[in-house]
């Protein structure tokens, strides 16, 4: 018996869909699907589909959340967020869908806004090891899609949540189990400051959320910082740093990292999102230009390494 394909999953206990698509069509009659599962968090198969030839092309449903979202200008929003791969596994350029329905947990369905598709979007990831102390980044930009509705009825907790989207040849599901409104603190806009080291590389500093009622929730969280780039007043490309440590408060961005980014657009901002691990809850600060972010005072002491 020979393997015909391997693909690693992920994703922990949130909804994922993974497709198989063997480079050349297998020949046989007995198939074999294997998996070997080592995530320390419980996941469940909703589903094992089998694509034939000359069947409609599957799109993957690669991700989707409900979240409830609070900015600093007083802002709040409950949305969805999802995306669509296509059976190579690249996002959908233009919106597939003929529609997007979504059942609360009584299985009355919510009213959503418009829903706000957005096409390719460019951005590079970056990332720090909490363990040996050490960002990375990834040499070249990669694109992504997706979709945003909102509504505006109140969440039902403690209960599953089921997206239904259609493109007319198939129908997808997926389900998201909701415990619940988190009020997160917003970490404040005015509290960014930004300075370059000997070598050229941006650090960039923030407040790390104090509150005592946060830090007593015991809630697992993380923090994404992001600087966007423009084309007129379209953003042209973004830099994500992802899965921070919510204590860190700072981010070291290599000169050659900022000058991949600046080559696609000019009039960097900065902003900050405080989340959950599980991607329910967030919190957005303002976005800020670079160019009015002020240095860090007092004897602020950043670790460079």
């Amino acid at each position: 018996m020979s393997e015909i394909q391997s693909i690693g999953m992920w994703g922990g206990n949130t909804y994922q869909s993974f497709i198989l698509k063997p480079v050349t069509a297998p020949t046989g009659f007995d198939f074999y699907l294997e998996e070997y599962d080592s995530s320390t968090v419980w996941r469940y198969r909703s589903r094992i589909e089998i694509i034939k030839a000359g069947d409609p092309d599957y799109l993957d449903l690669e991700f989707w959340y409900v979240q409830f979202r609070r900015y600093e200008d007083g802002t709040e929003k409950n949305k969805i967020a999802f995306g669509l791969r296509d059976m190579d596994g690249n996002y959908v350029v233009t919106d597939p869908l003929t529609s997007i329905k979504l059942y609360d947990k009584d299985g009355i369905q919510v009213p959503l806004s418009d829903r706000k598709f957005y096409s390719l979007s460019k951005f590079l990831n970056g990332r720090y090891d909490a363990a040996q102390g050490r960002w990375s980044f990834d040499s070249a930009f990669v694109n992504d899609s997706g979709y945003g509705p909102e509504f505006s009825v109140p969440f039902k907790v403690d209960g599953n949540y089921h997206l239904e989207v259609s493109d007319g040849a198939r129908t997808y599901h997926g389900f998201q189990h909701f415990a619940g409104k988190e009020m997160l603190p917003i970490i404040p806009s005015t509290s960014f400051r930004a300075i370059k080291n000997s070598e050229g590389s941006l650090i960039l500093t923030w407040d790390v959320p104090s509150q005592l009622e946060f830090i007593n929730s015991g809630l697992q969280t993380s923090v994404r910082a992001w600087i966007d780039v423009y084309q007129g007043s379209a953003v042209a490309a973004e830099l994500w740093l992802n899965n921070l440590p919510t204590h860190l408060g700072y981010a070291i961005i290599p000169q050659t990292v900022m000058q991949m980014l600046e080559a696609e657009g000019d009039s960097p901002t900065f902003q900050l999102q405080l989340r959950t691990i599980d991607n329910f809850n967030r919190t957005y600060s303002n976005a800020v230009p670079l160019s009015q972010l002020k240095k860090p005072g007092g004897a602020v002491v950043i670790p460079l390494n």
